[in-house]
């Protein structure tokens, strides 16, 4: 949550990641939007993350009204988390401590936008980057100090490289996509005692992809009946593999694992009733 009233205001800001430190950034999840399960469902346990936001300006407040539902005061945006937060490295850092989706062409939306956030107005980035560089990021060094022009990524309310334009506003999109399926979610969950300590408290709220609605989320995200299949076997391993080899709690992976084969069980009687011997 932001408030434009806490921070000054910058001309232009100066950032180029600084690629080997992996420090900061490439930790354990990163968040994706519904277009990108499709590249991502084989590398990493996706599953569902709330969190809440407070509206800076009027343009702010009607964004998030599409994408988020509104509840005490904030409101509420879904949106898919891939990774386990628990580790401390992403599972795409290649040997040489570099982001191995980068070098295939397909690094994570979210990912291309740091240190900026895609839920905040292009022309209010400014405030976004100067908070991030004070918490979440403020071991960064990212962040350039030169008068120099070099690395200005954004200046007078506009992102000046394409590249990260694009990223912002394709994530904007997933956003947007996606939030039919968010809604309907939180109306399912807003009575339950673990929704209302979320409301209470801070930071995320994460749970499982509700099986009742995971495949018209599949459908939408462009997947076919076979690669539905195909999701929900693979997702059911990669789970696996978190929970037994890191040696990490993470009830929300064990949760979504759990579901997971339950959902195959059903799958495999309902194959032998159609099939019997």
């Amino acid at each position: 949550m932001l408030d434009s009233l806490d921070y000054e205001r910058l001309d232009r800001c100066k950032f180029s990641c600084e690629k080997i430190c992996s420090l900061v950034c490439c930790n354990g999840a990163t968040v994706i939007t519904i277009d990108e399960i499709k590249d991502f469902y084989k590398i990493f346990p996706i599953y569902i993350g709330f969190r809440k936001y407070s509206s800076m300006n009027r343009e702010h407040r009607s964004f998030l009204k599409n994408i988020g539902g509104e509840l005490d005061d904030y409101f509420i945006i879904g949106d898919f988390i891939a990774g386990n937060r628990f580790k401390n490295y992403c599972l795409a850092l290649d040997t040489d401590n570099l982001c191995r989706l980068q070098k295939e062409g397909k690094k994570p939306l979210q990912c291309q936008v740091v240190p900026f956030c895609a839920v905040f107005p292009e022309n209010m980035q400014d405030i976004v980057f100067l908070q991030q560089r004070q918490l979440r990021f403020s071991k960064c060094q990212g962040y350039k100090e030169s008068n120099g022009l070099d690395y200005v990524v954004w200046q007078d309310g506009f992102f000046t490289e394409s590249s990260l334009r694009d990223a912002f506003y394709n994530f904007q999109k997933g956003l947007s996509k996606q939030s039919k399926f968010m809604k309907e979610i939180l109306l399912s969950i807003y009575k339950e005692d673990f929704f209302k300590d979320f409301m209470e408290g801070e930071g995320i709220l994460e749970m499982p992809i509700p099986i009742a609605m995971l495949f018209p989320i599949l459908y939408e995200a462009g997947f076919s009946e076979e690669g539905s299949l195909d999701f929900i076997l693979t997702q059911t391993r990669i789970c696996q593999r978190e929970l037994n080899e890191n040696n990490l709690e993470n009830t929300v992976i064990e949760d979504w694992f759990n579901e997971l084969l339950e959902l195959l069980n059903s799958y495999v009687k309902f194959i032998k009733s159609q099939n019997p011997l």
